[in-house]
């Protein structure tokens, strides 16, 4: 009897199963395999065993490209039925918090969900809420956080060496709000570890018919963001290209480059302002960020170790995201994450696709 982990597939689309060729063409190698499928199938102590999708055909066409697999349509038949330890969530936004509470309530010890969890606080704490009761482990879509690059930046930020930090920018071109920027928040935050956002302001584009009082239809594009921690580090998210994250310390830099190509120290030389010597840090690429991401949750169940983002942090990401949006509709007035109305919504809309 073997004692790999089951685990689960939910949301059979590019995220769940089918990544493009144009996205494996497009990315650097820490990223491969990017699909939920195809990063279990790629690991030890997980076995993949059920996918699920409400189109029939979708699931089947998964199903039949690993072999052993079951397809269904329904995902609360499935787990019932295969009773899996880990589930990979890749659904749209709508109505994944309450799949979420169902794999929790079912049993499921480990979960990895796409982003943005939710459209609102509200709906985010229909899974928080279930995490926390049934102590479920929890990864997140915004997978760079696993990713050994940034990994690799943060260890070397956090053991001084570019001394005390000052700021994060995040380059990411101007990009829809919960399509992109679970990403950059969530950096944000991950290079400030420990450390609360007290206020965020926003530039975004948001056509006034899209509002009416607490909803947003539509999913803003953000052009500029200021995020401002307890700490007094500041995060600046940028409409600059490239992706690239670059921390700010008193002493030097350091970056990760072109979405996780390159990992560059800057340090400044004695006397001089200027950051002068800089060096190339090496990092491996044979795991991806999805793969650490089920990693973590099979050393949760197995060992009970820490997955890498918790319930609070998580709420925190999406507060950010909905503060964004309230400061553009305030002028742009600096607005507190603690501020965003519970049934603050935004509904991710963009023509007539959703996030």
């Amino acid at each position: 009897m073997s004692d790999k982990l089951k685990v689960a597939v939910i949301g059979c689309g590019r995220m769940g199963a089918l990544t493009t060729e144009r996205t494996r063409n497009s990315v650097p190698p820490v990223w491969m395999p990017l699909s939920h499928t195809d990063a279990v199938q790629a690991i030890e102590g997980a076995s993949l065993v059920a996918v699920c999708d409400v189109s029939a055909e979708q699931a089947e066409k998964v199903a039949a490209a690993y072999p052993g697999v079951v397809a269904y349509t329904d995902h609360l038949k499935m787990l019932e039925q295969v009773k899996p330890d880990l589930v990979g969530i890749a659904t749209r936004t709508a109505g994944r918090c309450e799949i979420i509470r169902d794999c929790v309530e079912n049993g499921v010890r480990g979960i990895h969900t796409e982003k943005p969890m939710a459209r609102s606080v509200d709906e985010a704490r229909v899974a928080l809420d279930a995490i926390d009761k049934q102590e479920a482990g929890l990864t997140f879509g915004a997978v760079r956080r696993y990713m050994a690059p940034y990994l690799l930046a943060r260890e070397a930020v956090a053991s001084g060496e570019i001394g005390e930090i000052h700021q994060v920018v995040i380059e990411h071109g101007s990009d829809m709000l919960l399509w992109g920027h679970p990403h950059t928040v969530d950096l944000a935050m991950f290079f400030n570890p420990g450390s609360v956002v007290n206020g965020v302001r926003a530039k975004l584009r948001i056509d006034p018919a899209d509002v009416d009082g607490h909803v947003v239809d539509c999913d803003p594009v953000l052009d500029m963001a200021c995020l401002n921690f307890d700490n007094g580090v500041t995060a600046v998210i940028t409409a600059g290209n490239g992706f690239n994250v670059r921390v700010h310390g008193s002493d030097g830099s350091i970056a990760v480059i072109g979405d996780g190509s390159r990992v560059e120290l800057r340090k400044k030389v004695s006397g001089r302002p200027y950051e002068l010597e800089h060096e190339d840090l090496l990092f491996s690429d044979k795991v991806s960020g999805t793969q650490q991401a089920f990693l973590n949750l099979v050393d949760f169940v197995q060992n009970g170790t820490h997955t890498g983002i918790g319930s609070g942090e998580m709420e925190s990401i999406h507060r950010v995201l909905f503060a964004m949006v309230m400061s553009e509709l305030n002028q742009g007035r600096e607005v507190a994450p603690s501020e965003v109305p519970s049934d603050f919504f935004v509904s991710g809309r963009f023509g007539d696709l959703y996030a």
